[in-house]
């Protein structure tokens, strides 16, 4: 993770990485690299476009 991490930021510039997923706890410790954890960013991503998707639904099917 750092080594992947290191390219990047060669490549980009200094990043802030964040952590996700479910087992992001687990290689966190190990890693100089991740600052902040956030293992659902997938699911509250789907909540989002779910939640998009039933607004345009309810607006098709008033019109």
């Amino acid at each position: 993770t750092d080594a992947i991490c290191g390219l990047f930021e060669e490549i980009l510039g200094k990043s802030h990485i964040i952590g996700t997923g479910g087992l992001c706890s687990v290689v966190s410790p190990y890693t100089k690299k991740i600052e902040h954890q956030e293992p659902w960013l997938t699911l509250h991503g789907l909540r989002i476009i779910y939640e998009k998707n039933i607004f345009t639904d309810k607006l098709e099917k008033k019109s």
